[in-house]
């Protein structure tokens, strides 16, 4: 995780100005992308703040958090680049 993910980093400054919430009501940008943006800044959180915790159990407890399974958390870390394909 050297190099910036460059999704997560263009929804992180929608979100600080703004605009993200502008565009979900406006439809352009679906609930369940901003869902997917929410575990993966969640997970980006929870690497960093435990980084000797290993990554599964990590993603157990965020499919806890936001009751999804741990293909959604997976697919979520992958679409906005906290884990490389």
């Amino acid at each position: 995780m050297s190099e910036q993910p460059r999704l997560y980093n263009l929804m992180n400054e929608l979100e600080n100005t703004g605009a993200l919430q502008t565009l979900i009501e406006g439809a352009v940008i679906s609930t369940s992308v901003l869902m997917h943006y929410n575990i993966s800044k969640r997970m980006k959180e929870l690497i960093e703040r435990r980084k000797n915790t290993k990554r599964f159990i990590l993603v157990g407890e965020c499919c806890d958090e936001f009751k999804v399974s741990h293909i959604v958390v997976y697919r979520a870390m992958q679409t906005f680049e906290i884990i490389k394909r």
